[in-house]
């Protein structure tokens, strides 16, 4: 159970690289959503301080859990900024926020990244879509 709970503190310490290397737009989003990340990063607190009787169960297993979760938090980040600015993918558009939001257009854009062969193209295409 003291895993699930790292895991879910994965969106905070993603939110520090993001903002440093993603730009504005990511900055604005993460600060958005700073009063969730507080209360995350609290809930966790509460779980792990919260028997009064016993000390807190904190060890080596904990800490090298959390050093792998921000390292594959971290990498994942540097892998977007790379591609994105290896094969020059223009930012995205924010869209309308009002009820138009649900009509479709357009065609959705398909293969950001034309360069590639066809296996690397489709997993570029379900990391940027994730």
């Amino acid at each position: 159970s003291d895993a699930i709970v790292l895991v879910l503190l994965d969106a905070v310490w993603a939110a520090f690289p993001a903002c440093l290397l993603l730009g504005q737009p990511r900055r604005d989003l993460h600060f958005q959503f700073l009063k969730v990340f507080m209360g995350v990063a609290a809930l966790a607190g509460l779980y792990f301080f919260g028997e009064l009787n016993s000390p807190v169960q904190f060890d080596i297993a904990h800490g090298m859990f959390i050093a792998a979760r921000v390292m594959l938090t971290w990498r994942s980040i540097y892998v977007k900024r790379s591609f994105v600015t290896v094969n020059d993918a223009e930012p995205l558009q924010a869209p309308p926020e009002n009820e138009s939001l649900f009509l479709n257009s357009f065609q959705p854009r398909k293969h950001r990244f034309r360069k590639f062969p066809r296996p690397v193209l489709f997993a570029l295409d379900v990391i940027f879509d994730s």
